[in-house]
């Protein structure tokens, strides 16, 4: 069963601390759980998706595709002007604690490109079920 829900998103690197805003919908199946949202900071809204299962997740959005797996680091390519940029992935965390009532992820990894970390990100995921009457937060 798919569930309406309002996403808020808060990434803390070296660069600082972003937050973003947005709704979208969450699916749990036999393979895990499922969230599409589209969330802005201040501008257009972007979409992304996060797939959870097996202790790991998959975050797609336009510029990558992120497979955080804390077992071993991963590949990944970041796409920039019309480059593909080759990324080191390395996981830290992945946990989950969504319920029917909402709750959050949080995930944290290391980037690195030709072999020197870029940046460090720590992400959370606050997901509540999505109240039509309230004001949309996108």
């Amino acid at each position: 069963m798919e569930q309406s829900v309002s996403v808020l998103v808060t990434t803390v690197s070296d660069g600082g601390t972003l937050t973003f805003r947005g709704s979208g919908t969450l699916r749990r199946d036999a393979r895990g759980v499922h969230l599409r949202y589209a969330a802005s900071h201040g501008g257009d809204a972007v979409p992304a998706e996060l797939h959870l299962g097996m202790g790991r997740a998959l975050l797609r959005t336009a510029a990558a595709r992120l497979l955080l797996d804390p077992e071993r680091p991963t590949r990944a390519e970041l796409a920039a002007g019309g480059a593909a940029i080759p990324l080191t992935v390395t996981t830290h965390a992945v946990r989950s604690d969504l319920e029917d009532h909402g709750g959050a992820v949080f995930l944290q990894y290391t980037i690195a490109s030709a072999g020197r970390d870029v940046d460090t990100f720590r992400v959370t995921l606050t997901v509540e079920p999505f109240d039509s009457d309230k004001e949309s937060c996108t």
